[in-house]
């Protein structure tokens, strides 16, 4: 039985591709698609990457969760973990991070090894929030190419949620997955530092 999936494409008018088409680009990667006689474009399946870090060792709770700032050894280790990051392959396009202290400090030292990277704060982005909500979110965000900065038990749940694998996730830890939409269970984890 033949099962199509929804697909994230692009083509030059920004427009839905009917299933037949959608399953061509699955296919093929890349295709000529025709809207008529006038109007050709290419397609291309664009394969979305995401990483999910955690922050940084953090200094014990004082008066509120969300004002804990860093450790030096806290920013030490984000500071590494980007770097580890950067030598196994390309940044990502944008940093989505969590409004808590900690985090945003943390994204800090991530964009001080990756500055092209765009820094946006995500109100979402606590340890409370389900899966189900930022997955919603990332579906709608154009870029392809994502670091989470947050917290655990949410940056833990969402790598199982999306890549079906169950870690722990250490201080400044990074799971990086990729997937051709953000699903239950359909991304693929490649690697964790």
């Amino acid at each position: 039985m033949l099962v199509l999936r929804r697909i994230r494409v692009l083509n030059y008018f920004g427009g839905f591709l009917n299933a037949y088409n959608a399953f061509l680009a699955a296919y093929y990667g890349v295709y000529r698609y025709s809207l008529g006689a006038k109007f050709r474009c290419w397609v291309w399946v664009l394969n979305m990457k995401l990483w999910i870090m955690r922050h940084g060792e953090a200094n014990p709770m004082v008066d509120v969760d969300a004002n804990r700032t860093l450790t030096s050894w806290g920013r030490a280790e984000a500071r590494s973990s980007a770097e580890e990051v950067l030598r196994k392959g390309e940044p990502p396009e944008v940093l989505l991070v969590s409004p808590y202290r900690r985090a945003q400090q943390t994204a800090i030292e991530v964009h001080s090894v990756m500055p092209e990277a765009r820094l946006e704060t995500v109100e979402c982005l606590t340890p409370e929030t389900s899966q189900e909500l930022i997955v919603a979110y990332l579906d709608e965000i154009p870029e392809t190419s994502i670091m989470l900065v947050s917290h655990e038990p949410l940056v833990s749940l969402l790598v199982d949620f999306l890549s079906g694998q169950q870690i722990s996730m250490r201080t400044a830890c990074v799971a990086f997955i990729e997937s051709e939409y953000w699903s239950r269970k359909q991304g693929d984890l490649k690697w964790v530092i």
